[in-house]
């Protein structure tokens, strides 16, 4: 029968304990110099960089359109002109017909919710936590940069009241 000392400093279960707290200590560590060292990713501050249009001949727009789900939330319709709203797999982003592509970005209440790649999505009630939630929806590059024109956001903005 093998008894195992714990008041010795070599034993095995000290050893153990020791390389153990060794690694939560290290990721520890790692973790709040990463989260202190960053703002939130998803803030809108932080997605919101702008990049002019190049010299196209038409400025994209974009309308948002919500309707009452009749299970849950909001049904959200885009309607986009001028441009190619489609997922990153292209990465050009100025096509030959002269109208940009990218993606775009859902924020609720200033904070990024998710990317858009097609023309309707769905809000669930949950997402909106507020009696008055503010959607905003950018049109943005596949670097996530928000085009803009005359140095103003391409961006639409609705309120919907829960």
């Amino acid at each position: 029968m093998v008894k195992l000392i714990s008041n010795n400093p070599f034993s095995i279960k000290n050893l153990i304990m020791k390389k153990l707290k060794l690694v939560i200590t290290t990721l520890a560590v790692s973790f709040i110099c990463t989260t202190s060292a960053h703002t939130d990713p998803h803030t809108h501050s932080n997605h919101s960089q702008l990049i002019e249009l190049p010299s196209i001949k038409k400025v994209p727009s974009i309308d948002i359109y919500s309707e009452k789900d009749a299970v849950n939330g909001y049904n959200i319709k885009l309607e986009v002109k001028n441009y190619l709203l489609e997922s990153p797999n292209n990465t050009d982003n100025v096509h030959s017909t002269n109208i940009v592509n990218g993606h775009a970005h859902l924020y609720i209440n200033d904070t990024k919710v998710m990317r858009i790649y097609g023309n309707s999505f769905h809000v669930p009630e949950n997402a909106l936590l507020l009696n008055t939630n503010k959607l905003e929806v950018t049109l943005n590059n596949h670097h996530h940069q928000t085009w803009s024109a005359n140095g103003k956001p391409i961006k639409d903005i609705i309120f919907i009241k829960k």
